[in-house]
Parts: C-alpha cells; sequence; structure tokens
C-alpha cells in the first residue's frame, strides 16, 4: 500500500512526483526523475492523494519515540556509518 514518491504541490497551481531525493546521491549517481505538470486536474488529484495518506497517517509521539524498543534503537545506530550514501 505504500509507494516511496515524494511529492509537492504548490498553491494549487503545479506539481511534482517523483522518486528524486534532495542529496548527493541521487544528484550525482542515482537514476531518478520527477514529472512537473500544471495541469489542473493532475495538480488536485495529487493533491487528494497526499490528504488522503495524511489522513491515514499515525503521528510520531516524542514519549512513545524515546520509549521504543532497544533493538529497534540498536539497529537504527547500526545504520549512522551509511547515513552520507543512503
Amino acid at each position: 500500500r505504500m509507494i516511496h514518491a515524494k511529492s509537492c504541490v504548490i498553491d494549487d497551481s503545479w506539481c511534482s512526483v517523483g522518486s528524486f531525493n534532495l542529496d548527493n546521491l541521487s544528484f550525482h549517481f542515482n537514476y531518478e526523475s520527477n514529472i512537473v505538470s500544471v495541469e489542473p486536474q493532475f495538480v488536485q488529484d495529487l493533491k487528494k492523494h497526499f490528504l488522503d495518506d495524511l489522513a491515514m497517517s499515525k503521528e510520531v509521539n516524542p514519549v512513545e519515540w524515546r520509549l521504543r524498543p532497544w533493538w529497534q534503537k540498536l539497529l537504527e545506530y547500526l545504520t549512522v556509518p551509511f547515513h552520507k550514501i543512503l
């Protein structure tokens, strides 16, 4: 049910959706792309998808985040050396 796409709608008049990340890896090495559109129906459809996703999302509670299991924190810590390339 999840697509890892990045999307934005600006002033209800233009939008962008695709795989491009704003990081060095995407800028220099990855073959990624986005679609940019000013077509009104496409802009509204993308906005609706975002609002639908937002309605199904769960807010991250700071207290719950601090109380996550120790093994999850360990796994997250083990990824630190890869943060610059991910």
